[in-house]
Parts: C-alpha cells; sequence; structure tokens
C-alpha cells in the first residue's frame, strides 16, 4: 500500500582471586619448580653463555581490509518469508511477530500474521504462521508492546467487496504471545488509518492521528479502555504516523511527517502547545525518525538530508548532522547495542511500478562524531513496506517490502554489523550469563558476566515495533557500572520517559565494541513519578520568535527587569547570580547581556529580597502577557532549591488587563535559572527555567562515551 491519497494513494494490490580480599598462604612447592608470577630463583651466570640478541617483535596484524566483514559487516543469503512483512515487533521471548498481507502477498482483510523464532535460523520450521479470524482488517495499523507482554494493534484498513478501501477502523486487537492467538480489544473513540501509539512513562498509551481520527487523540488505559483527551483538538497536526515520543520530563513530543512539531500533556483532558515547523530539509512521509538517546531523534528524509531533533528543553531544537550516500525514500532507522543507528532500505524514487534506484547498502550513523560509514550490500531492496528489527543476538532483521510496489518481497535477510567480526572470521564474544527479568526505574540492576575485566559498556535497548519507516517503541540508555569480578553493578534510571514501561534488551559490550547476546527484562513503572519538566508551563500566548535566556551554571534567577508598555511588556531581561553552598547569594544580581522584545517602554524592576530567588511567577492576559510578577523565596542549603512555606510575591508591573493566570511554579522546591517564551516587539508568552539537580546516571554514562 502506498501511501495515503495526499501522498500518492493507497492500493490492496498487489584460580580466581579470594573473594574477601585477603591473602592466603602459597602452597608448597617442589624444589626447581617456579610459581607463574612469582620471582625466579637465583641462578649463578658464571659458567653460562652470553645472552643471544631477543628476535624483532613480530610485525602487527594486517588492518582489516576495505571490503572485510570487520569494515562494512555481512548479510545473510536471502530466506522466504510467509508473508510481506510490513509490521514487525520484538516479543518479550525473542521471537518476531509480523503481518501485513495474506501468504501471497496481497493486502487483505484475511491476513495472516507470522511468528518467527530466530534460533531456529530461516528453516521453515521456525515460522509459526496463523490466519486472523477476528475479520478485522489491520493494513496499515499500528502496534506496540503492553507491559504484560501481549501486543497491541490498533486500528487499520477496511477491506469490503475484495478490496481495502483506504478507511479506517476502530478495532483493537491484542497478540498473546503465549497462546499465540489475536483477539479482539476495546474499540477506539475513532477509526484510525496509519496511526501511531506511544508508551507513556506511566504505563499507558497514547494514540493520535490515523485517517478517520484527525481531529481526537486518546489514551488506552492500563484496563484496556480508551479515554478521550477532549481538550486537544488534533486536526492541525498531519495524521500520517506522527512521529511520537516519550520525553524525558514525561511530555510526549512529536512532529509530522510535514514538519509540524508540538508537546502533549496526557493529564486530564490534555494539553497541547505547537512548536511550529521545525527547520529540518524535506520532512516527509518516507523519511525515517530514530531515538537514538533520551530527548534526541535522528531525522532522515526522503532526500540525502538528515537532522538531530533535540527536545530535552522546552522547546525542540535541530541541528544537521552528516548527509547520506545518496537519496533514500522509505529508508528505515535501526537502533544498535552500542548506539549507532543503522540505515538499510529505500531508493532515489518510490514507484509501485518500476524499481528505481534502489539503495541495498547498509550505512552506519555515529552519534559521537556525526558521521556515516557505508557498509555491505545486500540481496533485495527494501522500499516501501518494508521492516528493520534489532535482534537479542545483535543481528538486524530486514524483511518485506511492496502491496503494492515493483517487487513483492516475501522473504527476508540479516545483516550482521562489523562489531561481530574480527576480520574475516567471527569476533570472541562477552556473555552475559546472568540477569533479572524484571527492572525497576532508580534500583540497583546486578548482572554476571563471563569475564568482567572485558566489559566496558552496559546498555539497553528497548525492543522495537515497526512499521513504514518508524520504531514507535524504541529506546537507548547506557548506563555506567561497577564490576566485582564477573559481577557488574548499575542503577536504572529514575526518569519514566527515558525508560518507558515495557521490554528491553540489556547488553554488555567489550572495549572493541563487541556486544553479547542480549537477556530481555521487564521495565517496571516507577515507584513515584515526581514532576521532572524543569520549566514551567508557558504563561501567555504562542506568538513571534522563541526565546530562551538563561543563567550561567550555578547561578539561579534573582529577578527580572525590562520595560512595560501601554498592552503589556515591551521586554525582559533577567538578572541572575551565584548561589553557594549554604544558599547565600556569592556577590550581587547581574543583568543578561541579552534580552528578549522590543526595546521601548517604561522601565521596570522586580528583584528577589537577598538570598533569595525566583521559584514562580504569575501572568495576566487572555492572550499575550499584560502584567507580571514573581514568587521569591529564601534559597536552601546547595543554593539549587528553595525553601517551602515563605516568601512572598514581588509587585506585579503592567497595564493588567485580561484575566488573573495561574501561578507557574517551578516544581520539586527548585529555584529558577532563566526565562523563556516567545516575542516580537513585545513579549507575548513567558514561562521560567528551572533547576534540577544533575542526572549523573547519564552524566557519566555521556562522558565514559
Amino acid at each position: 500500500m502506498p501511501p495515503p491519497t495526499a501522498l500518492g494513494g493507497d492500493s490492496a494490490t498487489a584460580p580466581a582471586p579470594d573473594p574477601s580480599g585477603t591473602s592466603t598462604n602459597p602452597p608448597p612447592v617442589a624444589p626447581g619448580i617456579v610459581l607463574e608470577g612469582a620471582p625466579p630463583a637465583p641462578v649463578s651466570t658464571s659458567s653460562l653463555p652470553a645472552t643471544p640478541a631477543p628476535p624483532p617483535p613480530p610485525p602487527p596484524p594486517p588492518a582489516p581490509g576495505i571490503n572485510s566483514p570487520q569494515r562494512i559487516g555481512a548479510w545473510s543469503a536471502q530466506a522466504d518469508w510467509p508473508l510481506i512483512a510490513i509490521h514487525g515487533a520484538l516479543l518479550p521471548d525473542g521471537r518476531v511477530m509480523s503481518y501485513g498481507s495474506d501468504r501471497g502477498g496481497a493486502a487483505t482483510g484475511k491476513f495472516h500474521y507470522d511468528v518467527w523464532d530466530p534460533s531456529g535460523g530461516f528453516a521453515a520450521s521456525s515460522h509459526l504462521t496463523l490466519p486472523n479470524t477476528t475479520g478485522t482488517d489491520t493494513f496499515c495499523s499500528a502496534q506496540v508492546l503492553l507491559s504484560d507482554g501481549t501486543l497491541l494493534i490498533a486500528g487499520g484498513d477496511v477491506y469490503i467487496d475484495g478490496r481495502t478501501i483506504n478507511n479506517g477502523n476502530p478495532d483493537t486487537m491484542l497478540f498473546d504471545p503465549v497462546q499465540n492467538r489475536v483477539t479482539t480489544g476495546a474499540r477506539m473513540a475513532r477509526p484510525r488509518w496509519y496511526a501511531t501509539t506511544t508508551k507513556t512513562a506511566d504505563d499507558r498509551i497514547y494514540v493520535q492521528g490515523g485517517r478517520d481520527g484527525e481531529d481526537i487523540v486518546e489514551v488506552r488505559e492500563p484496563d484496556g479502555s480508551f479515554r478521550t483527551l477532549a481538550a486537544i483538538d488534533s486536526r492541525p497536526q498531519y495524521w500520517y504516523y506522527p512521529r511520537n515520543y516519550s520525553a524525558p520530563d514525561g511530555r510526549i513530543f512529536g512532529y509530522g511527517t510535514n514538519g509540524g512539531a508540538y508537546s502533549v500533556s496526557t493529564a486530564q483532558n490534555g494539553a497541547l502547545l505547537e512548536h511550529g515547523y521545525l527547520p529540518i530539509p524535506i520532512p516527509s512521509s518516507s523519511s525515517s525518525s530514530t531515538l537514538f538517546a533520551p530527548g534526541r531523534v535522528l531525522q532522515c528524509g526522503s532526500a540525502d538530508n538528515c537532522s538531530i531533533i533535540d527536545f530535552n528543553g522546552p522547546f525542540p531544537v535541530t541541528a544537521p548532522t552528516a548527509k547520506l550516500s545518496g537519496t533514500r525514500e522509505w529508508q528505515t532507522g535501526t537502533l544498535l547495542p552500542d548506539g549507532r543507528v543503522l540505515i538499510t532500505g529505500g531508493a532515489r524514487v518510490w514507484s509501485d511500478s518500476e524499481l528505481i534506484g534502489p539503495n541495498t547498502t547498509a550505512e552506519i550513523w555515529d552519534p559521537r562524531t556525526g558521521t556515516f560509514t557505508v557498509g555491505a550490500a545486500a540481496v533485495q531492496p527494501r522500499i516501501y513496506h518494508s521492516i528493520a528489527l534489532l535482534l537479542p543476538d545483535a543481528t538486524v532483521l530486514v524483511a518485506g517490502g511492496g502491496a503494492p510496489g515493483p517487487l513483492a518481497q516475501l522473504n527476508a535477510e540479516l545483516y550482521r554489523p562489523p562489531y561481530l567480526f574480527s576480520d574475516t572470521a567471527p569476533a570472541r564474544r562477552p556473555v552475559l550469563t546472568e540477569a533479572p527479568t524484571v527492572m525497576t526505574p532508580g534500583a540497583p540492576l546486578t548482572l554476571r558476566v563471563d569475564d568482567g575485566s572485558r566489559i566496558a559498556r552496559l546498555t539497553l535497548v528497548k525492543t522495537g515495533s515497526i512499521t513504514h519507516s518508524f520504531n514507535q517503541d524504541q529506546a537507548f540508555v547506557e548506563l555506567p557500572f561497577s564490576r566485582t569480578g564477573n559481577t557488574l553493578t548499575a542503577t536504572v534510571p529514575d526518569s519514566g520517559g527515558d525508560l518507558t514501561p515495557g521490554f528491553y534488551m540489556i547488553f554488555v559490550l567489550d572495549a572493541a565494541g563487541v556486544p553479547s547476546v542480549a537477556k530481555i527484562a521487564r521495565m517496571n513503572v516507577a515507584p513515584t513519578l515526581p514532576p521532572r519538566t524543569p520549566w514551567t508551563p508557558l504563561a501567555g500566548a504562542a506568538v513571534g520568535d522563541r526565546f530562551t535566556l538563561a543563567c550561567a551554571a550555578g547561578e539561579v534567577l534573582a529577578g527580572v527587569r525590562g520595560t512595560t508598555t501601554g498592552s503589556g511588556l515591551g521586554r525582559l531581561v533577567p538578572s541572575c547570580v551565584r548561589a553557594g553552598a549554604d544558599g547565600s547569594w556569592q556577590g550581587s544580581p547581574a543583568d543578561s547581556r541579552v534580552g528578549a522584545g522590543g526595546e521601548g517602554g517604561t522601565f521596570f524592576s522586580l528583584a528577589c529580597p537577598p538570598n533569595q530567588a525566583v521559584s514562580g511567577l504569575q501572568t495576566r492576559g487572555d492572550g499575550p502577557v499584560s502584567a507580571l510578577q514573581l514568587q521569591c523565596r529564601p534559597l536552601d542549603a546547595g543554593g539549587l532549591v528553595v525553601q517551602a512555606g515563605v516568601g512572598a510575591p514581588t509587585t506585579p508591573v503592567g497595564p493588567g488587563g485580561g484575566a488573573l493566570q495561574p501561578m507557574r511554579e517551578c516544581a520539586g522546591g527548585f529555584a529558577a535559572r532563566g526565562l523563556y517564551g516567545h516575542a516580537g516587539s513585545s513579549v507575548a508568552g513567558v514561562g521560567l527555567l528551572c533547576r534540577r539537580p544533575v542526572d549523573a546516571i547519564q552524566a557519566s554514562a555521556a562522558a565514559a562515551r
């Protein structure tokens, strides 16, 4: 099926050390025997001949050849697949569930689904292929693993009179990997064709988009029911598989394949904040989007351009990165155990009748260098309706393509990345011998390996769920760890936004980057989900240019200066001061060199008393801000948090028209560290940037890389 009508129209055709650490007495030694590592017995040298010169050291081994698997990886032989794998998901037991067509490769409501066991290789006996008995057509649906291991399939097409009609259905189905069967679930509030399902930090499923469901977003509750977010009208957000992710602070961040970005809160009736169009080249439905680190996405467009989208702040920030080897429409990005991103598939031009410029090479993007390395070429082109999925053995399954398309790809291949080779031979891999089956955010993680001295990295990669060049359930986090013999100890990050509930592959890697075979564990919901957003909600209107005015490291916001006009705020300039460990000011507050808004108006100054910092703000106005006052509180020990229950708001400034808005305060008692908002010739909207403790887990892992 091609993209929807606006994009081309869909079609239905087609010794071990003593653990105590104490020394022990050595065993008795026979005369003339020297223990390994012990000093040799004294020998008289008066009657020995002269010692010959030592032989020269052997030459270093030759560098791997330019086309060796250690440089470019290797592909398996092509193997038959029972259907066109348009959708694929890694199950908690390491098997792969795929679906999308019948056994002849046609799009139909009478589709089949296949469960493949990688331990059996590509033998026919490794596949369990079963018919769909629910009557629901899941062609171009969405799928995501629930925390009990069930695969949720949401929406899809409608099959009437022997063909799909390219309209959504509201059905959901549940695949039980224990019983290996599909059953019906609760119906959604809207039909959805090409929707996106996103796991939230509190173990819900956020559902957005899909044709015929453009106007409403909804949440699947843990009990299986659906709740609509009545305060959100999602019609301005493009409906074609929106690229949605759980943000580190618990929001949903997303952007459409037309480039329009937004943030969503799923609390109560929901709230959506539009961020405008991202400055990324050629956003399109045939581009890939890969969450390669918390709050960071690699976006590769339908041309050769790639960008990094960072949504760790109140506004998304984009930056260019290296280009692909050429135009790749419908290429797919896949996370690897070492944090790199593999790009497979795509063509210079997509056509459902011609094969035009297919690119079969593997390309690997390294986030540390921002560069691509071109790898080995596959046998088959993979274009529209193909998948790529990381497996626990660190290989990548690449399959599907067609329905419609120039080829009906009832086949699959495995890509073995370069880290699995030592020149032309398989690399010696570290072995993860023991791992828990359940992990909890904020709790210790203890692993055992065959040789602890070899282990250099520990990573978690979420099991994927892929369709249409977009993996809706990937995530990657690297954990620093300590080592005692063959036991590794780490701490799971406590941010549910970074590691949403579900299933993760645990990998250990050696210094050469060779990964173990993973063990899969379930991630629990965090015991508590404290507010982690390092900024307050925006007060006012999101109109005009965006601004971010942050104090320096170690400083807090001590006040705001600026101007007022007849209608509101003309300009804002933060005033910052360094805070000591005892909570006292170190010196006097100083104004920032930059501000936001226009230059005209009447000057004002809002200043906190000595040894206090801004902790909140309150505004007036039914649209743009017309008046502003600050909440100041005394700084507590450490200089980043404020004392509770004391302090008072400053005098308000501005003409003050419109309704009084709620107080916006930094969560967790943290002090403000700056301002953000929207402004042009005047200030339309403003919020606080807030301090929070440095996440030592993420910071030290990044430093280790």
